[in-house]
């Protein structure tokens, strides 16, 4: 899992943000937009569940819940 942050150029906010919610996975910046126009992304948050190839297998918009995890998972073949 990987975050993508694109709202927010402010490096000092981004780390409060993943302190602040113990994030386990790293984020990444982009200040460009240049992923979120590639995936199309139209509102935060979303989620891309993305193949070892770079397809994209399943896809979530608004919060993911862990029905909404599993939900995807296992519509890819994946399991918690």
């Amino acid at each position: 899992m990987v975050g993508v942050v694109f709202s927010d150029k402010n490096l000092s906010a981004v780390r409060s943000f993943v302190q602040e919610y113990a994030l386990a996975y790293p984020s990444l910046l982009d200040p460009d937009l240049n992923t979120a126009i590639a995936y199309g992304v139209s509102g935060v948050p979303e989620t891309f569940f993305i193949d070892r190839s770079g397809v994209v297998r399943s896809y979530v918009q608004g919060a993911l819940t862990i029905n909404r995890l599993r939900t995807s998972l296992s519509d890819i073949g994946a399991s918690l």
